[in-house]
């Protein structure tokens, strides 16, 4: 609770510093805390406005039959390349602007209403649903909405709406770390001078001369001189400024590098971009300097819904394949064989986790999302549901390969040469990869909620293990004895919310609440015993993620399938009780594991066999009787 992440490096501490620092008014927030706070789940307005219930139907509709009748999923992922004209439809027909208000061009849908759009194109094609996801979301449309002001608004937003928007934000060496990024906006007469290298450049280049985005979010360390960086290296005080800016590619000093190639997601245009003495004119700038990195953060948090959206929508379709096939092929070859979907480490063991775990995702998805739509703080839920997405849906994808067999590694285009059914499994296995790395990569995102989660905490252990007064020191020692003793005794919960929960599910709400308060007395304890150590430890951090999550997600879905809903929430019948009652019978099982390998577990033992590998102790044994690359390659 007293780490000081100082001693960690600047880019923990810039992190640090440019945080959001409110408090955490939320499920998991509260989970945190000790409280069951399950008021939560109703404090949001699900009703959707009928006109934008009228458009967001319209957009699925139109999509669903121009992508069947003039996109070829295979095609793109064969040639990597979106076919001509896809990109100009989407623009006239604003599927770039979903989330802008009418009032400046877009089509004003909410959170839950967009979540369903993008569904639709992660279903069919990875390669066209990542640039639409990544344009609405960590373009130019959040940061110009959020913090440009109302002229900017009035002159971008209507361009921003029809026109793909890209993001430039990562380097060669600053990724999740802020502190090594070299780019700079060099403060000059009318604006700025932009110059430095951006890695993989969201909606970026096409080739290596045409950008696929006509403009840029950029974001950049704002200094005087271009050496600045370079003289302040060393001083430890030096606390950098970044701006967001608006650049359009056709600027002159911009050239394209590379587009870069991946194992999936054929289609995307990501590249490396060069930026060489580009101006930006003063106006482009978003908000104000300084708060460039803030804004970067903000983008991906409602990002992070976004991918979580389409992990769940690619889940669905891998699992209706699944089930197909696991009620047609039969082994063993008699007549009275069952299929193997109802063999029990298929049918139960795949098909059944799957589709609860992809339920329970929908269900966090929804609530979160609902959030987003009234204003409500989200921050810690969009992250916990784009790792949980990503994570379980990886797992769901895995399973069907699992259950396909050698039918799952073969490609679509193979298994329609000889007349079987084009099921692209190998595709969307290859494509979904990526989803635990967008947007954060999960192992970032757990530090990082834990780190929030455990706020309330660390600023009372900081003034308890700091210096200062001894008073205050006894005041919180006060404090902390009281959350231990608060933690022992059970909460109450709410008629109102057992009257919304269906009977067979009121169990799972009363594991909730005790095991929540077993969370927070857990990170108390955890906490005081490990202090400035804590930090390090990461494996301990995964596990109290994953209680966090599993507890989210056992409440989401006891309200997702809740039969006593109000009026016009149509998600999902009664039969879906089984599934939640199913997820939240394997889930409790898990967080008593979790909770269990918090004090027993291996991690030290883990600890020092890494140590030995990184020293390079067991290279010999890993070089025995193969050809190794790294030593192929030169790598020292």
């Amino acid at each position: 609770m007293g780490m000081d992440v100082g001693k960690l490096g600047k880019g923990l501490a810039i992190a640090e510093e440019q945080r959001d620092k409110r408090r955490h008014n939320s499920f998991v927030g509260d989970c945190f805390l000790g409280i069951a706070n399950f008021s939560r789940f109703l404090e949001c307005a699900e009703e959707i406005p009928v006109e934008e219930q009228r458009i967001a139907d319209d957009l699925l509709y139109n999509l669903k039959g121009y992508l069947c009748r003039n996109v070829d999923p295979e095609k793109v992922d064969a040639t990597n390349e979106l076919p001509e004209g896809v990109i100009e439809w989407l623009c006239e027909n604003g599927y770039f602007g979903l989330k802008i208000p009418r009032e400046y061009g877009g089509m004003g849908l909410h959170q839950t209403a967009y979540s369903r759009v993008l569904g639709v194109a992660a279903s069919w094609s990875g390669g066209l649903a990542a640039p639409l996801s990544a344009a609405n979301t960590i373009g130019l449309s959040y940061p110009i909405l959020n913090y440009g002001a109302e002229e900017q608004k009035k002159k971008w937003l209507p361009i921003v709406a029809k026109v793909v928007t890209g993001f430039a934000f990562t380097e060669d060496e600053a990724g999740s770390d802020p502190a090594n990024m070299k780019t700079t906006a060099t403060r000059v007469k009318g604006g700025y001078l932009l110059n430095g290298t951006k890695w993989w450049t969201t909606n970026g280049p096409m080739s290596d001369t045409k950008f696929l985005s006509p403009l840029l979010c950029v974001i950049a360390k704002t200094v005087d001189s271009p050496d600045e960086l370079q003289a302040r290296a060393d001083d430890k005080t030096y606390k950098p400024s970044f701006s967001a800016l608006i650049v359009p590619t056709d600027a002159p000093g911009i050239r394209i590098v590379q587009r870069c190639d991946f194992a999936g997601l054929k289609g995307i245009y990501n590249g490396i971009t060069e930026f060489k003495n580009v101006f930006v004119p003063a106006d482009q700038l978003i908000g104000k300097e300084g708060l460039g990195f803030r804004i970067a953060i903000e983008a991906l948090n409602t990002g992070r819904l976004s991918i979580a959206s389409l992990c769940i929508a690619a889940v669905k379709q891998v699992l209706l394949i699944g089930n197909w096939y696991g009620r047609k092929r039969k082994q063993w070859a008699t007549k009275s064989a069952p299929s193997i979907g109802y063999h029990e480490m298929v049918g139960s063991g795949f098909l059944a986790k799957g589709a609860a775990n992809t339920l329970a995702a929908e269900a966090m998805v929804y609530f979160a999302s609902l959030r987003v739509d009234n204003g409500l703080d989200a921050r810690l839920e969009a992250a916990v549901c784009k790792v949980f997405s990503s994570e379980r849906g990886w797992e769901t994808i895995d399973d069907m390969m699992q259950v396909r067999g050698g039918r799952g590694y073969e490609t679509a285009v193979s298994l329609a040469k000889r007349g079987e059914p084009a099921l692209p499994l190998e595709r969307i296995w290859r494509d979904f990869r990526i989803n635990r790395i967008f947007e954060g990569a999960s192992e970032i995102l757990i530090l990082w909620l834990l780190r929030e989660g455990s706020d309330e905490y660390k600023k009372r252990g900081d003034v308890f293990f700091g210096p200062g007064n001894w008073w205050k020191k006894f005041t919180t020692a006060m404090g902390f004895a009281w959350d231990i003793l608060r933690l022992q005794s059970r909460q109450q919960i709410p008629d109102e919310v057992l009257d919304r929960i269906d009977p067979r599910l009121h169990s799972h709400l009363y594991f909730v609440e005790k095991h929540i308060r077993k969370l927070a007395l857990s990170m108390i304890l955890i906490s005081a015993k490990y202090r400035d150590k804590l930090i390090h430890k990461q494996l301990i951090f995964k596990r109290l993620f994953w209680i966090a999550s599993e507890l989210y997600a056992m409440s989401a879905i006891c309200f997702y399938t809740s039969p006593k809903r109000p009026e016009g929430y149509v998600v999902a019948d009664d039969r879906n009780l089984d599934l939640a009652d199913l997820y939240c019978k394997e889930a409790r099982a898990r967080i008593k594991s979790a909770l269990q390998s918090l004090n027993h577990n291996t991690d030290s033992e883990a600890r020092a066999v890494a140590k030995r590998l990184l020293a390079g102790e067991d290279d010999e044994w890993l070089k025995r009787d193969i050809v190794p690359i790294v030593d192929h390659l030169g790598l020292k």
